[in-house]
């Protein structure tokens, strides 16, 4: 009697399942990374766009008064979730251009930082700023804006949409900024 060639029925059930166990794995693999790789690069453009708005806030908050000869170059009004700034940025003796005169407001119920009433970052969880005036005290709500010396600006922010219940951390940037042209 001759042996014929082949694999038995047992030996495809066998090989079936270990293929569909590994594939299993590869797929739970693929997963895990994709959760992984959204995740993370929902926090760096988190990050960036906090360290960005600081950043453009740090800018004008440090050039406020700026050209002592216009009287509108100060900081005109500070509280806790909001600020305005003026100063002659393009250097023309008035603070009357796009980027001269600006306020940032904290709009909690959008979670939003926003600039002249444009958004510049999302997802802000808390938002607050700290004014130490020109005698060494520090307050939220200064009386007198033009008493303000140094500004800390307080960003913190999670991330939205998938994974955010599973990933709630929040990242948190802290600026001191001095005020150059304040009070000189």
């Amino acid at each position: 009697m001759q042996r014929q060639a082949g694999f038995t029925l047992i030996e495809l059930l066998v090989t079936t399942a270990i293929s569909l166990v590994v594939l299993a794995a590869v797929y739970e693999l693929f997963i895990n990374t994709n959760k992984i790789y959204t995740v993370q690069s929902k926090v760096v453009n988190l990050q960036q766009d906090i360290r960005g708005a600081v950043d453009i806030m740090a800018r004008d908050i440090r050039m406020a008064g700026l050209n002592a000869t216009e009287t509108n170059a100060t900081i005109h009004a500070a509280n806790a979730t909001s600020i305005r700034v003026a100063y002659d940025y393009n250097g023309n003796g008035a603070c009357n251009g796009t980027h001269e005169d600006v306020t940032y407001t904290y709009v909690a119920g959008s979670d939003e930082l926003t600039m002249n009433a444009n958004t510049l970052a999302g997802d802000i969880q808390s938002f607050d700023l700290q004014y130490t005036l020109e005698d060494g005290t520090t307050t939220a709500n200064p009386a007198d804006p033009g008493e303000i010396r140094v500004v800390d600006v307080n960003v913190c922010g999670r991330i939205s949409g998938s994974y955010a219940d599973e990933h709630n951390s929040t990242y948190c940037f802290t600026r001191g900024v001095q005020c150059r042209n304040m009070g000189i």
